[in-house]
């Protein structure tokens, strides 16, 4: 089905519906607070800036690394980061976000990790491996990372965030129902699910 962009209401997971965001196989969102822009890439590694007002996409260029991801922005270091899974192994890449260009960073295990966020607490990027469930903790600048927790309690979880500027939240949402709810560094939700269902088409 077609990708819509919504704005997710902290307290309550409510989405506000922006309007079609067409861009196909879309594996990642980022939102940079310094500039107040948001990115997008696909899976393939094509990298685009994306109107919040409109949903409209503006091609910026290729990663090359493919099988991405997620995306996740780092306001101090004001750095885009990405995940790839290509060949089997999770990288972290560092990427231009004005022409696309990326580097590797960090290489990590042969986990399949399909969300990034950047958790201002400890300015460290976390994931979630889809495949086991598990969150994953990386350390781009010191070249580490490893497996904190598992989310035993919810299956397909994709996609997280960061809150800004509330550093100690991280949100991840779930296929089933379209949920999205708080997740604590160990890897599991914390309190209640914040929506059973987002459904917004």
């Amino acid at each position: 089905s077609p990708h819509r962009l919504v704005v997710i209401d902290q307290q309550t997971g409510a989405p506000k519906d922006i309007g079609l965001l067409s861009i196909a196989s879309l594996e990642g969102l980022a939102f940079d607070p310094n500039s107040n822009t948001l990115y997008g890439a696909r899976g393939d590694g094509v990298l685009y800036h994306i109107n919040t007002l409109t949903a409209a996409p503006t091609e910026i260029d290729s990663m090359v690394f493919a099988d991405i991801g997620g995306l996740a922005f780092d306001r101090f270091a004001n750095e885009l980061y990405a995940v790839s899974n290509a060949s089997g192994t999770t990288r972290i890449l560092s990427v231009n976000p004005s022409t696309g260009a990326s580097v590797s960073v960090h290489t990590g295990g042969s986990w399949n990790v399909q969300s990034l966020a950047f958790y201002e607490k400890d300015r460290l990027l976390y994931g979630i491996d889809v495949a086991a469930d598990a969150l994953i903790r990386f350390d781009p600048v010191n070249d580490t990372s490893e497996v904190v927790g598992t989310m035993a309690s919810v299956v397909g979880s994709h996609g997280m965030a960061g809150k800004t500027p509330m550093p100690t939240t991280l949100f991840a949402g779930v296929d089933t129902g379209n949920r999205i709810g708080r997740l604590n560094r160990s890897g599991h939700y914390g309190g209640t699910l914040l929506s059973n269902n987002m459904d917004v088409s």
